[in-house]
């Protein structure tokens, strides 16, 4: 993605019985607030190892800050199968990922990592990420 987008992480927590409905509405693409105007989603990920089966994450791409801002404004009220979200808006550091994904790319099996990074060393973990570390995992066939 191009380093002047925004991007949303948002965690939601639904009920215990609430998975297979969720499922069911992010397929048919239903969920609430799942498409809101000026974002486009990246992806919605479930089973993350550690984290409880009914916590779900969501990634959406907005062109700026303001576009997420009026996108939180008008926000539909959360769904009954909804215990808890929190939403928080990330940016880009690197020129990856790829500002289109195309299709081939697109794979069922994400994996999500998240570092405390000195602030003072992000250059340094970027310049790893993008000339090493992200070359790598590509030749083995993943798509960062």
């Amino acid at each position: 993605m191009p380093v002047d987008l925004s991007y949303e992480e948002r965690r939601t927590v639904l009920r215990p019985d609430g998975l297979r409905a969720f499922r069911e509405q992010v397929a048919a693409g239903t969920w609430p607030g799942l498409h809101r105007p000026g974002g486009e989603v990246i992806c919605v990920l479930g089973s993350l190892i550690g984290a409880p089966e009914n916590e779900v994450l969501s990634i959406t791409a907005f062109a700026d800050a303001a576009a997420w801002a009026a996108a939180q404004a008008g926000a539909p009220a959360a769904s009954e199968l909804v215990e808890h979200e929190s939403a928080r808006l990330m940016r880009p550091i690197a020129e990856r990922p790829k500002a289109e994904v195309p299709d081939g790319d697109r794979k069922p099996f994400y994996g999500y990592r998240r570092w405390h990074v000195d602030p003072e060393r992000l250059d340094e973990l970027v310049e790893h990420s993008q000339g090493g570390v992200w070359p790598r995992i590509e030749q083995q066939g993943a798509r960062v």
